[in-house]
């Protein structure tokens, strides 16, 4: 021990950088602790990512098959011309994500039989981009002269104005930046469901591919594996904590740290977490533990369903789906039927074509984002043709205001305003807003919705809603009836008009009622309010006495504690964020409280047993 001292002294004498001895070191966690500085609510948007995904694995249909291609543009953010890397080292690292993630890697051989059967190809490939975000050819790098000599987690590399580049739209590439990481960083990334602006990975220029400047013992690419893990979703394999920590994912063996396992990679290595006959070892070998490249060679069907649900409708990557940034460049001309490059409108307008004029109405769609425009798009459609879109907008500063004018020959249309993530623009995470107005009129404005809202309107003299289209507009109640001028809509319990034409009234709808909101939905009473009364009478379906059933298995309080603390709540019963999303069932709820009164009875009883077992020991011990 005492040589390998002296040799280290003498290295760092001589001024040499002792790369050999260095351990792996991911900023992500650290990384998470910054943002949650930055937004306190960061923790809840991950959780509402959290419960997508647990929803997900607990469903069989699978809405996205298939392999998903994901757009990659690379910001090279460089300070000496060694750290200005190549076109080709950047293309080896491409090829090495897409060898891991597709389970091609060369190494794949390595992996135990033990782990044979759940390693997986995750059917996830990358591509550097072909198109700019303005529609233009690029080879997907951007380079960027600074005068930083080094960069850590505080999100300066990812911003021109402090040295580095801006991002990309997040929701239609992945941002990965190169530079010079201080504090002995190998890279970090972001958590699905963070600011738009800095949504990426961080990598240093010592680590990034196999040739040129990648450095041993991470040189063959795995920090950027590793890194695209957790920008998907992934926790590292020890879950961040001891035994009693989990990654999230069922087939990882538990670990109760990180490995740092180098050559020659012996197989089977520590078993930090050993729960008897039957455990299985850590796995060293997965991209997401702190072991050498060399020693690296799998992800699992786990890992591999958490990051695809990120794909599947509502998932916070979905938008990667449609993206053309590997797509090809449509060059803009003025005769090509659509409204691309600079044009103002469908071929006219911008630097080279002829100035538009409008033989219709021009409609303004103006619309204040919230803390994530990332989700946020709209299109105005005329039947089930869509004559104008715009959106998402990652590329956007959080709640700022981007206006949009077309021009609409006289009809009548839809607009329809979209939220990727189901929760609107107003007002959990922002105060967002949207306003389409035209002819000098408002024709359609809101903020609170659901996954999209919809409202149809008519622009250039067009007649507006009737009471025989043979749809359900204007205020209508049910299709050409209900509201100020159609008739009542014939329902099964219930004849009501609504003639105050305010949303104070109730409204009758199909045996439904709605108070205080414009639609029960599907419930068969709605009420925005405060609900008071003598007596309510709740039947749900089933009862809690099956917890004294002899059968019945109650948690020990050992593992009690150790789910409390890792979950801060009680099984089975709904978390704040949930509450706050979902709402209570009380005939639920109160089935889920008085389970647990029965439990906290059997522990009561089950102490009972002990105190009486233990007084009469003392007993004898006193006699």
């Amino acid at each position: 021990m005492k040589s390998l001292h002296i040799v280290l002294s003498i290295l760092i004498l001589l001024g040499i950088a002792p790369s050999v001895f260095a351990q792996r070191d991911c900023g992500t966690m650290q990384y998470l602790e910054y943002e949650q500085q930055l937004d306190p609510q960061r923790l809840e948007r991950l959780e509402m990512i959290e419960k997508h995904t647990r929803e997900f694995l607990n469903n069989p249909n699978r809405d996205v098959t298939g392999v998903i291609t994901i757009p990659v543009v690379v910001h090279v953010v460089w300070n000496t011309s060694t750290e200005n890397l190549s076109d080709a080292q950047i293309q080896t690292q491409i090829d090495v994500l897409n060898e891991d993630f597709r389970r091609l890697n060369a190494d794949a051989s390595n992996t135990p039989s033990v782990f044979l059967g759940v390693a997986a190809d995750t059917e996830i490939e990358f591509c550097l981009a072909t198109v700019d975000p303005n529609g233009n050819a690029t080879n997907g790098i951007t380079r960027t002269q600074t005068s930083s000599t080094s960069f850590s987690t505080n999100n300066n590399v990812k911003f021109n104005a402090t040295g580095g580049h801006d991002a990309w739209p997040s929701g239609q590439y992945l941002n990965i930046w190169v530079c010079d990481l201080s504090g002995g960083l190998l890279g970090y990334a972001q958590f699905p469901g963070g600011n738009s602006a800095t949504d990426g990975v961080v990598c240093d220029y010592l680590y990034f591919g196999t040739i040129g400047t990648a450095t041993p013992p991470y040189h063959l690419g795995r920090t950027a594996t590793h890194e695209v893990g957790h920008w998907l979703n992934l926790r590292h394999i020890w879950g961040d904590g001891g035994c009693s920590v989990d990654d999230l994912v069922s087939d990882t063996p538990l670990a109760g740290s990180a490995n740092f396992t180098g050559a020659p990679c012996t197989f089977p290595g520590p078993n930090t977490c050993n729960t008897g006959a039957g455990d299985l070892p850590d796995m060293f070998q997965n991209y997401m533990d702190y072991s050498d490249d060399a020693c690296m060679n799998l992800y699992t069907s786990g890992q591999t369903d958490r990051m695809r649900a990120l794909f599947e409708p509502g998932g916070f990557r979905a938008s990667l789906l449609t993206s053309n940034g590997c797509g090809n460049v449509v060059t803009p001309t003025c005769d090509d039927g659509i409204q691309n490059g600079d044009e103002t409108g469908v071929d006219c307008g911008g630097s080279n074509c002829a100035p538009c004029v409008c033989n219709g109405t021009e409609v303004t769609v103006s619309i204040t984002l919230d803390n994530y425009p990332e989700e946020t798009s709209w299109a105005i459609k005329s039947g089930s043709t869509t004559v104008a879109s715009g959106g998402t907008y990652g590329s956007q500063p959080d709640g700022s205001t981007v206006n949009t004018t077309i021009c609409l020959p006289d009809g009548c249309y839809d607009f329809v305003i979209y939220d990727s993530y189901g929760d609107g623009i107003c007002c959990s995470y922002g105060s967002g807003s949207y306003t389409v107005s035209g002819g000098g009129n408002t024709l359609a404005s809101g903020g609170s919705f659901g996954a999209s809202e919809t409202t149809n309107f008519c622009v250039g003299g067009s007649s507006g809603p009737t009471c025989n289209d043979g749809i359900q507009n204007g205020d209508e109640t049910g299709v050409d009836c209900g509201g100020t001028n159609c008739p009542s809509c014939e329902v099964s319990e219930w004849e009501f008009t609504n003639n105050s034409n305010t949303i104070n009234d109730p409204i009758y709808r199909f045996g439904s009622v709605a108070i205080g909101k414009e639609d029960p939905g599907p419930y068969k009473l709605a009420v925005n309010g405060t609900i008071i009364g003598k007596e309510l009478e709740v039947r749900p379906e089933g009862w809690s006495d099956y917890v004294f059933n002899p059968d019945y298995n109650l948690m020990p309080l050992a593992e009690l504690r150790l789910y409390i603390d890792n979950h801060g709540k009680l099984p089975n019963i709904p978390s704040a964020t949930e509450v706050q999303w979902e709402g209570i069932a009380i005939g639920e709820m109160n089935k889920k409280l008085l389970a647990k009164i029965e439990e906290l009875t059997l522990y009561i009883l089950e102490q009972d047993i002990k105190i009486a077992e233990l007084t009469k020991k003392l007993e004898k011990v006193q006699e």
